[in-house]
């Protein structure tokens, strides 16, 4: 809105002057960071802030771009809060959002035995925490499995890496590897 105020002035020898000012009041920024958000490990959150003709993101780690009212947030492993200001005309404000990051799922297992002949069937038990579903690969180019507690025979002699992983409702993953499950040829005497 806008207001006209008017001065008058009047000297010691009565004389008089007046004059009229205008001001206009313009409604404040207002500062939006944009909502608190949550990430896999090292994926990225496109963050969205508006209010005003210049931005700064603090603190600027795991940003693209520091400046912008769009960064990009990459982050591994830590929760960030990000203070964001906006700067409009001589006005500054200041909001803040978290990119939260889902650490919850981790993938481990088991498995007994880890070596022995052809034919080697092996039973893996997931230790996994916080996982919904999961994906094995039993290195020998054979099958994967979706169970939760597979089991697995060798059939061709070889070291194997077994790998797993776990992932969780929101779609996060962990993976965990076991380097080397050994079977050997089975050595036989035909008469």
């Amino acid at each position: 809105s806008s207001m006209n105020y008017a001065v008058k002035v009047t000297n010691i020898y009565a004389c008089m002057d007046t004059d009229t000012v205008r001001v206009n009041v313009f409604p404040l920024p207002i500062a939006d960071a944009g909502s608190d958000t949550t990430i896999c490990p090292n994926t990225q959150a496109y963050l969205h802030a508006s209010g005003g003709d210049s931005y700064l993101w603090r603190p600027p780690y795991g940003l693209d771009y520091d400046s912008i009212s769009n960064p990009i947030a990459s982050l591994d492993s830590s929760s960030t809060q990000y203070i964001f200001e906006v700067m409009l005309g001589f006005f500054k404000l200041n909001d803040t959002m978290v990119v939260s990051v889902d650490t919850s799922v981790h993938a481990n297992f088991t498995l007994d035995p880890d070596s022995g002949t052809i034919f080697l069937p092996v039973q893996f038990t997931n230790g996994s925490r916080g996982a919904i579903a999961y994906q094995w690969s039993f290195g020998d180019g054979l099958a994967i499995s979706n169970a939760l507690n597979p089991s697995h025979i060798y059939t061709m002699p070889g070291e194997f890496t077994v790998v797993l992983i776990s992932r969780n409702a929101r779609g996060c993953t962990d993976t965990a590897t076991y380097t080397v499950v050994k079977a050997e040829s089975q050595s036989a005497l035909w008469i």
